[in-house]
């Protein structure tokens, strides 16, 4: 029985362990988190005020689609880029407007350029 668990556990830590090795990162690179939260505003500036939309694929600015995104999404705070979706909502961009902490408090952290990197909790 003991041998069992211990299996389980192994299994389990390795599994872990390959979604944490495996899971999408940021990119820190100045220059593409300045070109995403330009394009983000552009998406921003074409929606109605406060309507929450998915944008098409077909209307995604360069370098937003050049991240290969799952989804873009723009709501009235922002505009979400889920790269790798998730049962929670996955890893990402939020790019927030106007530029404030998004909550809740430790599932976003700052990319830089008033971006922000969102994670599974």
């Amino acid at each position: 029985m003991a041998r069992v668990a211990l299996i389980c556990g192994l299994v389990v830590s390795a599994a872990i362990a390959l979604l944490v090795a495996c899971a999408p990162r940021p990119t820190w690179d100045r220059a593409k988190l300045k070109a995403i939260r330009s394009e983000a505003q552009s998406i921003m500036v074409r929606q109605p005020a406060g309507a929450a939309a998915t944008v098409p694929k077909a209307q995604w600015p360069r370098t937003i689609a050049a991240l290969q995104p799952d989804r873009v999404a723009v709501y009235s705070d922002g505009v979400e880029i889920t790269t790798k979706a998730w049962f929670d909502g996955g890893w990402g961009y939020f790019i927030r407007t106007p530029q404030t902490r998004p909550e809740p408090e430790g599932r976003y952290s700052s990319a830089g350029e008033g971006i922000y990197w969102y994670h599974p909790y």
